[in-house]
């Protein structure tokens, strides 16, 4: 469960790079997830993604988001951006209520970023911290 969880999250970490400034293009991405009450985890999930111009242009589509948390059911609270340095906070409805925030730098060719993600429901509450990286390794094939 704690890899599929991992697995959403990675798929979710990387929309706020294109509003960022950063290239679409085919990405790796390197997310490291850890979910409270749990062991930590070991080794990063690495991932390589295709960017395009419409899929950077949403940036729910990236943003790292719970498991069942889709873009359709969140919603971007919150996205400052100053130079290179993005904030932003997500909240997405469902069970469980999910409330992300996260701080990330940008550039053209890469991006690093840590995100906090509040896991709420009528039975529990749980955090996940994710450290992420990610590089521009050329156009999408």
């Amino acid at each position: 469960m704690k890899k599929l969880m991992v697995l959403a999250f990675v798929v979710a970490s990387v929309g706020h790079v294109y509003a960022a400034g950063v290239e679409p293009g085919e990405w790796e991405f390197s997310v490291k997830t850890d979910l409270q009450d749990m062991p930590p985890s070991q080794h990063p999930l690495k991932l390589k993604k295709c960017l395009s111009d419409k899929d950077a242009a949403n940036l729910l589509h990236y943003l790292p988001l719970a498991p069942g948390a889709t873009p359709e059911t969140c919603t971007v609270k919150e996205q400052k951006q100053n130079g290179t340095k993005l904030h932003y906070v997500v909240q997405c409805t469902g069970m469980p209520n999910v409330t992300t925030s996260g701080d990330a730098s940008v550039a053209a060719g890469n991006l690093i970023g840590h995100a906090v993600t509040n896991l709420e429901s009528a039975t529990y509450k749980k955090q996940l911290t994710q450290q992420y990286t990610g590089k521009r390794i050329g156009k999408c094939r």
